[in-house]
């Protein structure tokens, strides 16, 4: 697919430094061309033509570390370790396939809604949160948590997905092969990233390869959308052969690429919320920002007007009525 996004202002090459009256053009999935209107003839040839005035076009962002599982008790979470509470260990065993399903459509679909592309997540239920995942037309790793969890058979939910990786909670726990790793609160040998809870007002810390003098503390958890740690969850995600360069990491790298894959999100600047004057940006503009118009990930057109064209109401409406039930079960 061919796709031509025009904008007031593009975040290339570096977010903070966007490219004004310019454009974005897709091919498969891959950003072929990066340039400024009027747009030359050999990129007008396009399957869609999304944008226009009033907009910027951004890379999408990118969120780690998320229990997807667990939306529908993110007040319970917020950015602390779940597993230190017993009442969400107790939910996160009584969770069934079907259910983590569920939640994680619901949370994820409103992570999308809020320009995540990308995302690293750490569940029990791996592989069904993963359907969630590719009905959403996201990208996305997930890791088991190891060890986390008193007499959870952890290997038993790995299964044959390459995408699953080991969230290693205590020592002792040995991973098999071939396996994305991480660290849950504990330094593990060659993960891509190592995630310390602290507390509520200070949400997570990572330390990552090249990194490791220093925490980068984020505030982040599964009602958290407006905050990632981005180069935590490209390290991540370099798993299963994205490429940390491919994921434009807003706070730390360069903006859109040509002859990356990626994800890239188009938002409406031109009103509020997330005016900007005389098409000045920064970060806080950048979290700032409201509604995602358009949200193109790798050859999908996953947002575009503000709808999500992967998931309707009726999907939606079932998946709640899932967790209604089990909701229901669980406070008896």
């Amino acid at each position: 697919m061919r796709i031509l996004l025009l904008g007031s202002l593009v975040a290339y090459p570096d977010p903070l430094k966007s490219l004004r009256d310019g454009y974005v053009y897709m091919v498969n999935g891959r950003v072929e061309a990066v340039g400024k209107q009027p747009v030359p003839p050999e990129h007008q040839d396009a399957d869609a033509v999304m944008g226009g005035r009033g907009r910027i076009i951004l890379p999408a962002r990118t969120a780690a570390l998320i229990h997807a599982s667990l939306y529908p008790f993110r007040h319970l979470v917020g950015g602390r370790d779940p597993y230190a509470w017993e009442q969400t260990r107790l939910l996160a065993e009584e969770m069934e396939c079907e259910e983590a399903w569920a939640a994680a459509l619901l949370g994820l679909y409103e992570a999308l809604q809020s320009g995540v592309g990308h995302a690293v997540l750490e569940d029990i239920r791996a592989g069904c949160v993963l359907k969630a995942v590719d009905e959403l037309g996201m990208h996305a790793v997930a890791a088991v948590p190891a060890g986390c969890l008193e007499d959870h058979d952890w290997r038993g939910e790995l299964g044959a997905d390459e995408r699953i990786g080991v969230a290693i909670c205590k020592p002792g726990e040995d991973p098999p092969p071939g396996r994305p790793l991480y660290g849950h609160g504990l330094s593990v040998e060659n993960a891509a990233a190592v995630f310390y809870a602290s507390s509520i007002t200070e949400g997570l810390h990572v330390v990552t390869p090249g990194h490791s003098s220093r925490r980068e503390s984020f505030a982040l958890g599964i009602g958290s959308w407006h905050r990632y740690d981005l180069l935590a969850a490209a390290l991540s995600l370099q798993g299963i052969g994205y490429s940390p360069q491919s994921l434009v990491m807003a706070m730390h790298a360069s903006g859109l690429v040509p002859g990356r894959m990626d994800a890239v999100m188009v938002v409406r600047i031109d009103r509020p919320p997330g005016w900007i004057a005389g098409g000045s940006w920064g970060a806080s503009s950048y979290l700032a920002l409201g509604p995602v118009e358009t949200l193109v990930i790798g050859d999908n057109i996953v947002i575009d007007g503000g709808e999500n064209l992967m998931v309707g109401e009726e999907r939606l409406e079932e998946a709640s009525e899932i967790l209604e039930v089990f909701l229901d079960k669980i406070h008896g």
